[in-house]
């Protein structure tokens, strides 16, 4: 599968806008502390679903017209998607639309699952998409890939300056139930705006400057139900932390193994804060309804300055109590105190070295997203340009854990031959 080429022919590229105009009084979107702070750069999610039906060009078009019509119906609900940045503090609700391309592949989808590729996965979006900033300023693209054997793809980039992945899920699940289940009453989405987290004076952000590396690469480490089980008992038997959850010990865990790689690398331990990512909705106060589109997160951090710090149990100890006091502080903080929060904490970071963010997806229904042909049968994220990130997603089962990591090319090389995490993880397993 190594050499396996993708043949790939653009069948189609339009945009779709709302089946009904917006009306002038929601006609400007305020983005808020969060959206302000947020990169312009697209996040990416891919779906691949398993369809039985009998390939062909009928089928690549009936399915794609479903799509589009319902895609053009769900745009009503969340009209901001279908509109343009302007400048960095309000979106123009002006239906402008959502480009949608549609791909056909001379491939089978067993060839892309049996053994991933980290680069073709990315052909499954519009050439240089993912991670990076559309000029056009479109808010959301989507790419329909189909196969040979009848099976598709759905690729969507969401701008991340009205998308954290609390609210790509939903929109994902809205249009797939409105596709599903066509006549079907959905909640109208809670649009956060800037009344949740007001904004000060403008704020620009210049990306997450702390995450840049020289050549970036990207490996997925696979943690079944079973070893995730294994870790845990190791922790207990040997930490104060009881029932620690699965994503407090699969970060803990290649948190402490990018440690060592680091260590081995540079020759010592140096200091190194990370970073982990919190979705606010249920946690501040009074919290945010579970329908909020818009970004609602933040983060807590961890300072790891000595060896001692960096076994295992002691990470997740860490981890546990970082997470209760960031809670604790949540509940002091006030709409308008974030702004000034926000601002002089992403300014230390970028003035901070060795810094690793982690950012978990797991719990986010991802895996509902039933077009009317059937749940996914996997989802995944294209390799990324940011270095020392980690991004947590379920396996299919719900228990097991997706790792998607990036790091500098030499971090990684050594990452990927740690005993102690091939113990726990395997290495780009076959999906199927």
């Amino acid at each position: 599968m190594a050499n396996l080429v993708v043949q790939r022919d653009i069948i189609s590229r339009e945009i779709i806008k709302p089946s009904t105009s917006t009306p002038p009084h929601p006609s400007t979107y305020k983005l808020s502390t969060f959206d302000q702070i947020s990169p312009s750069g697209y996040v990416p999610i891919l779906l691949f679903y398993n369809n039985q039906a009998p390939n062909g060009s009928c089928q690549v078009m009936e399915i794609s017209r479903i799509l589009k019509n319902t895609l053009s119906e769900i745009l009503n609900l969340y009209y901001p998607f279908a509109g343009k940045i302007e400048g960095n503090t309000s979106i123009d609700c002006n239906d402008t639309g959502v480009v949608f391309t549609v791909f056909c592949l001379k491939n089978k989808l067993v060839d892309i699952l049996a053994q991933p590729d980290y680069n073709i996965l990315e052909m499954l979006f519009p050439d240089n998409l993912p991670w990076n900033t559309n000029q056009d300023g479109n808010l959301l693209e989507v790419c329909a890939s189909f196969f040979n054997c009848g099976g598709f793809s759905i690729g969507m980039c969401f701008s991340h300056k009205i998308a954290d992945a609390c609210t790509m899920q939903l929109f994902l699940n809205d249009w797939a139930a409105m596709t599903r289940q066509p006549g079907i009453k959905l909640r109208h989405p809670h649009l956060l705006e800037e009344s949740a987290f007001p904004p000060g004076n403008k704020f620009t952000s210049q990306g997450p400057q702390y995450l840049r590396g020289r050549n970036p690469v990207t490996r997925r480490f696979v943690f079944s139900p079973l070893k995730i089980a294994n870790l845990k008992a190791r922790v207990v038997s040997s930490s104060t932390v009881q029932n620690p959850t699965r994503v407090e010990i699969v970060t803990s865990i290649l948190y402490r193994c990018l440690l060592k790689a680091s260590k081995i690398n540079s020759g010592s331990l140096s200091p190194s804060t990370l970073i982990v990512a919190v979705n606010l909705r249920p946690r501040v106060v009074p919290s945010l309804p579970d329908n909020s589109i818009g970004n609602a997160v933040w983060a807590f951090m961890l300072l790891i300055n000595e060896e001692t710090k960096m076994k295992l149990d002691m990470l997740v100890a860490e981890m546990r109590e970082g997470r209760r006091k960031f809670f604790e502080y949540l509940k002091s903080m006030k709409g308008s105190q974030w702004f000034s929060v926000v601002q002089t904490t992403h300014a230390n970071l970028n003035s901070t070295a060795n810094l690793c963010i982690c950012t978990s997806w797991c719990r986010f229904a991802f895996y509902e997203a039933d077009f009317g042909w059937g749940k996914p049968i996997w989802v995944c994220i294209p390799k990324s340009p940011f270095c020392n990130t980690i991004v947590l997603l379920d396996s299919k089962d719900g228990d097991g854990i997706e790792a998607w990591i990036t790091l500098e090319e030499q971090v990684m090389s050594t990452l990927e031959s740690d005993d102690e995490l091939l113990e726990y993880a395997l290495l780009n397993p076959s999906v199927i």
